[in-house]
């Protein structure tokens, strides 16, 4: 199985991508800091995540962690987690436009039979808004794509 993570050189996406190449998953880190991803590449993590090194050393001595900036990489995954959060503005509103550019951005790269989590801290509706994308592209949720 393949896992493409969104978000994967962050605070979330890369401890879960580490612990999922450790459990044998093949992982790929997609994120648009590409300086993070040299770092991971180099077998250093760019935060302190206790226990972390010797994991991401031995993921990346397996070949089960692959790292690109480039988000059609996501045709290639079996699983997408979408790791990224939703700022506010200074009036508590959600600033949605990042977290719906990239959903938009995964539709057009996406297969049949894509599981689409979102491991985030999203507005509430904001499911019911991917699903509609989703449909308005072509696909049926619940029947060829799965979000959660």
């Amino acid at each position: 199985m393949r896992i493409g993570i969104i978000g994967g050189a962050g605070h979330v996406g890369l401890p879960m991508g580490i612990v999922l190449a450790d459990a044998g998953f093949s992982v790929t880190l997609i994120d648009t800091d590409e300086e993070r991803l040299r770092t991971v590449e180099d077998g250093e993590l760019p935060f302190s995540e206790p226990g972390g090194e010797p994991l991401l050393e031995s993921a990346l001595e397996a070949d089960r962690l692959d790292t690109t900036a480039d988000i059609g990489a996501t045709a290639d995954c079996d699983v997408v987690f979408i790791v990224i959060g939703t700022p506010i503005d200074e009036h508590h509103n959600p600033q949605m436009d990042v977290l719906l550019g990239v959903v938009d951005e995964v539709i057009d790269h996406i297969e049949e039979d894509t599981l689409l989590v979102f491991r985030s801290t999203i507005y509430p509706g904001t499911t019911n808004i991917v699903c509609d994308r989703l449909e308005d592209a072509g696909h049926e949720v619940g029947e060829d794509v799965y979000v959660t």
